[in-house]
């Protein structure tokens, strides 16, 4: 099974959290290629059998990077039937801007195959090992 952790972070508690993600993947025996979403292959989509997205709420609690947005505005036309899994870390908020990104790739036709991972903050202690969880939960698909 491969897997391809894309992300965008402009803190670094979002690559933290995809860095988490991808060496557990890893250790689970998983193919795994991590990338930002600016420099993410144009046939990655079709490559990956699971596509492990993260980024950060910004702005209103919201996705408003234009290199995350510029991805996903055209993943949304090649996800129909691809499992996903989305991460990404807040500073403020109750996750709106996470619900808000499920829907609109489950409307796109994405099987979202857990619970998204948000975590406040940094990553580290009881919240790193959220991220290592989340990881062992999405290997088994």
């Amino acid at each position: 099974m491969t897997y391809a952790v894309i992300h965008w972070s402009g803190t670094g508690n979002t690559e933290k959290m995809a860095e988490l993600i991808a060496q557990e993947l890893k250790s689970s025996g998983k193919e795994v290629s991590e990338h930002t979403f600016e420099n993410a292959p144009q046939d990655i989509i079709q490559k990956s059998e699971v596509l492990v997205l993260g980024a950060p709420a910004m702005g209103e609690e919201e996705i408003d990077v234009p290199e995350v947005l510029e991805f996903l505005n055209s993943a949304e036309k090649n996800v129909s039937g691809k499992k996903l899994a989305l991460f990404g870390s807040y500073g403020w908020g109750d996750g709106e801007w996470m619900r808000a990104w499920q829907e609109r790739m489950e409307k796109a036709g994405a099987k979202v195959i857990n619970e998204p991972l948000t975590v406040l903050g940094f990553p580290d202690g009881v919240e790193e090992t959220r991220c290592v969880d989340f990881a062992k939960e999405i290997a088994n698909y």
